[in-house]
């Protein structure tokens, strides 16, 4: 069916369609609805990430005073297990000293009692050193007594570290540490014996115990008020089951 226009042509409408142009249009309509919509995402983005990060601030804030009860709870329980440690040491190390003296009088002669005995801690290395030095220095019975203070004095300068030469625990820098003290490694015997052969024997039970690695007969003296023989032994106590 066709269509007949008889208005004059001013009066006509132009109904054709330029394709070009209404595709240029919509393109940029397109972008610029894009742009639009990728603003308001990233608008709204950003406003949800700065909601986030400000509930996390305040989290974390609320989270600082349970970190700090965690740190100090961490170092004390550091501080426990290096006390615990030591305490341990002192306990395996440990020798009854009962069951010593108890043994003491089993093998001693009856012609020997026993006037003192010490326990100490002589440094070997010192106590190396002072047995080389030669015959020409003065008081040479005064090696032992020098070796012993050296060792003392080894282990004190040595009291704010802990055993085995170990930094201290983090968190406790400038604090005092518990130190093990060093074990007792030297027996001196002081004592008198009616005679000689008595103390030949009793050196001799000495060294089938098994308390000891050496006996050392230090000093030998006839008393004249006690009418007997006065002695000093050294006895080096074994590391095993102290």
């Amino acid at each position: 069916m066709y269509k007949i226009n008889l208005l004059p042509p001013e009066l006509q409408r132009d109904i054709s369609i330029d394709i070009k142009k209404l595709v240029k249009r919509l393109s940029v309509s397109l972008v610029v609805m894009s742009v639009l919509a990728g603003y308001g995402t990233f608008l709204y983005s950003y406003i949800s990430t700065k909601k986030e990060i400000s509930q996390t601030e305040k989290y974390l804030n609320e989270l600082q005073v349970t970190v700090k009860i965690v740190e100090d709870l961490k170092k004390q329980r550091q501080g426990n297990e290096h006390t615990i440690q030591i305490f341990t040491e002192m306990i395996d190390k440990r020798l009854t000293w009962s069951y010593v003296l108890d043994d003491f009088s089993r093998n001693l002669p009856v012609d020997v009692w026993l006037e003192r005995i010490d326990l100490s801690y002589i440094d070997p290395q010192a106590a190396a050193g002072a047995a080389g030095q030669t015959k020409g220095q003065p008081n040479p019975q005064s090696q032992p007594q020098q070796a012993q203070a050296q060792g003392q004095a080894k282990a004190q300068a040595g009291a704010g570290a802990t055993p085995g030469g170990q930094a201290p625990p983090a968190g406790q820098k400038g604090q005092p540490q518990a130190v093990s003290p060093p074990v007792p490694n030297t027996m001196t015997i002081k004592g008198y014996s009616h005679t000689v052969p008595s103390i030949g024997v009793f050196i001799n039970n000495l060294n089938k115990m098994p308390y000891f690695t050496r006996i050392t007969l230090n000093e030998l003296a006839e008393d004249d008020k006690s009418l007997a023989f006065k002695f000093k032994l050294t006895a080096a106590v074994k590391e095993v089951g102290r």
